[in-house]
């Protein structure tokens, strides 16, 4: 059989503009962030109730 060589892909064909604080945290789909996001929902809506029932 002959050696075919592949030719590479570009690399630079999936170039990815680079993550702000609102695209990596506001708009996440990995659980892992969410999960934080709700920690502090929780966390936040509980000191305005604490704060609200004094």
């Amino acid at each position: 059989m002959a050696f075919v060589a592949i030719a590479d892909r570009d690399k630079d064909a999936h170039v990815h503009d680079p993550e702000t604080f609102i695209t990596k945290y506001v708009w996440s789909q990995d659980h892992k962030v969410i999960a934080i996001q709700y920690g502090t929902v929780a966390i936040l809506v509980g000191l305005v109730a604490l704060a609200l029932s004094v």
